[in-house]
């Protein structure tokens, strides 16, 4: 698997959250101790989760990387980031287009 700091990576999802196109860009953080291998957004009203953002690459701990997601005009999405561990945590509800920075956190 690829390690995220070695590569120079836009994260790019069409249409998960959405129909209509609207770029919404935010740096991911991973401030855990963890690798992160899946990122993942859906929309708060859907019980399935988008592409995994970060198919063949993996974030280190304490590593970020730029994310441009067209969101469809929606700005409110769920979250869910799965660790190299296996563990996963989930956020619901979170405003994407106001981000500037979405950090991980143990």
């Amino acid at each position: 698997m690829k390690k995220m700091k070695d590569v120079v990576a836009v994260i790019a999802l069409l249409g998960v959250v959405g129909t209509a196109q609207a770029a919404v860009e935010f740096k991911l953080s991973n401030e855990t101790s963890v690798a992160v291998t899946s990122f993942q957004i859906g929309a708060v009203s859907s019980d399935e989760w988008g592409d995994n953002l970060m198919e063949g690459y993996e974030l280190p701990a304490d590593g970020e990387v730029p994310v441009s997601i067209d969101n469809g005009g929606v700005c409110e999405a769920d979250i869910l980031v799965t660790f190299a561990d296996g563990t996963t945590s989930d956020e619901r509800g979170v405003d994407i287009c106001n981000l500037g920075t979405y950090s991980i956190h143990e």
